[in-house]
Order: structure tokens, then sequence, then C-alpha cells
């Protein structure tokens, strides 16, 4: 059966509500950059992980297990650099020491987040515009905007090898031969296909209760614009095959992130489904392309099944 596994188990989330972890440890978290507040942003994973993003690399992995009564750092590749802003940030705390590990967070992060390479934020491509939308459109959400971020990297997970490749596998290979199909016909070729990954950039829904795969790339990348279109159709269609499933999923991931501050209390009025919903595929393009960039991405969408185009400004 396919899932969306993210959250906090029910013990962990009392616990964490109890212990008011909300307001001691993520808001000073989300708002220690008070310059940018975009730059960090904390996301919900698979076994009650919580994840802050600087654009598209990851700071920290908060794990907080079955209970939620001990919170497990991992630095992931930062930890060498960690150790040098504080040899005292020890890799395990309990909950109840949550506010004297949100101070420690508040003088390393914004240091870390400042010093990683300028390709995964500073440089304003993909992984900075992935923090902005995950912010206007997820925690700074309001409800006259027309849809809301509830994931990033979003990732369908399948009981086993067998199900996903049967369930997955048609659909990668039908887009990919219609990119192949498109490429060949050209006089020049002028992409290499790419071979599609398991995360969704932006998980999105909108006020009309459908689901929205967003597949986010900027202008600079034009490789990366010519598959966009097949990607978001990928994306679209697997949703589509596992939304029954994973609809109880959503409804649970957006309850506990309002509660958690992760998005604003104003995101319950678009759950839960009342219906199984329309799932719509959506490349974004952010900044500006050129004539014959625009021309061969025509291309590519005319010969994609239906997938929105949305142009953003840089």
């Amino acid at each position: 059966m396919a899932r969306l596994d993210r959250g906090l188990t029910d013990a962990a989330f009392r616990l964490w509500i109890e212990k008011e972890v909300p307001t001691t440890l993520l808001g000073p978290i989300l708002t220690c950059i008070p310059n940018d507040p975009c730059a960090l942003d904390v996301q919900l994973r698979k076994g009650g992980v919580l994840q802050v993003y600087h654009g598209n690399t990851s700071l920290l992995r908060i794990k907080t297990g079955k209970s939620g009564e001990l919170l497990q750092l991992d630095f992931g590749s930062y930890e060498s650099e960690v150790a040098k802003l504080d040899s005292k940030l020890r890799g395990r705390w309990r909950i109840d020491e949550a506010e004297d590990l949100s101070r420690q967070l508040c003088r390393v992060l914004p240091t870390l987040a400042a010093c990683v390479g300028r390709s995964y934020y500073q440089n304003r491509k993909e992984g900075f515009w992935e923090n902005q939308l995950a912010y206007t459109h997820g925690r700074g959400w309001r409800a006259d905007k027309e849809w809301l971020v509830i994931d990033r990297q979003a990732v369908v997970g399948f009981d086993s090898g067998a199900e996903l490749n049967d369930t997955v596998g048609p659909i990668v290979g039908r887009h990919a031969a219609a990119l192949e199909s498109l490429i060949d016909r050209q006089p020049r070729r002028w992409a290499k296909p790419k071979a599609v990954g398991n995360e969704l950039d932006l998980l999105a829904v909108n006020h009309r209760g459908e689901i929205l795969c967003i597949e986010l790339k900027h202008a600079s990348n034009s490789e990366g614009v010519y598959c966009g279109p097949f990607q978001a159709a990928v994306y679209r269609d697997t949703f589509h095959a596992v939304a029954e499933s994973i609809v109880p999923d959503l409804d649970r991931l957006v309850r506990q992130k309002v509660v958690l501050g992760l998005l604003p209390p104003m995101a319950l009025g678009l759950m839960p489904f009342v219906k199984l919903p329309v799932v719509r595929g959506v490349l974004a393009v952010v900044g500006n392309q050129s004539r014959e960039v625009q021309r061969r991405l025509r291309l590519c969408l005319d010969s994609c099944e239906y997938v929105e185009y949305w142009q953003l400004d840089d």
C-alpha cells in the first residue's frame, strides 16, 4: 500500500504539545536569521524527523523517535563545521532541555548557513526558490493565495520494491520514451533525457481541493527546463495512482504542521479532502528564458501529456 510517511508519532506529537516544543524550539529556529525569514525551512520527515533546509542542502535533522522524549541531532556533512562553531553542542537532548537546545541552535545555525556553498542558496537558483515558496506559500501562506505548499522533496512510500516498480515503473517508462522521441526528432540534439528522481520539489493543494505536483526549475538550467514537463507528468501520474491511499496522510501532515507552527492555522480550511482529489502537474520556472529556450520548452509541453506551465518572476 502506498503512503506519504511524514510526521511525528501520535505519542511524540502529544508530548511535544504538552512540553510546548513548538514555542520553545521550533519557533526560535525558524526566526533565528531575522533579516531573511526564508533562509531556514523546517519540514517533517519519515520516522519522526524534523529536517532543517537551507536551500537545497540539509543543515540539520532532529530525530525524535517513537516517544518524542529524546532528541538526536544529525548535522550530516556539517558535523565537523558545527564542532568548530560550538564544541559543547552535544548530539542527544531530553525534551525537557528543548529551550536550552534552542538557544544553542540559534547561535550555530545562522553561522552554518552563511558558510555553506553558494550553490545551495545564495546563488538565488532552485534551492533558494524552494525555500522562498515553502515560506510564502507555506508557513507565511494567506487564504488569498491560490495554493498552499504542504511538503517539499515529497516521496511516496510503498510496502515493497515490487509494488514501487509495478506502480511507478510504467509511468516513468511512458514519459521517458516521450521525451526521448521528441529529442530524437530534432535536427540537433539539444537535451539529454534526465532520469526522474523520486522526490517531488513541491507538493501543494489549492482552494478547489486539488493536489498540485510542482516541479521547480531556474531558467538558467535550460536542460532541466526541457525535462521539467515530463518530470511533472511522472509525479502527477504517480500521485494520481496513489491518491486514495495518501489522502489521510496529507490531512494528518497538515494538522501536525499547523500545531507545530510550520503552517498557519487557516491552512486547516483546505482540509480534509471532501472527495478524491484531482491531481495536476505543474512546471514552474523562475527567471527569463531566451526565445530559443522558450521555443524548445513549448515543444516539450506540447509533446507531454498535459502539464501546466507557470512563469515566476526572479
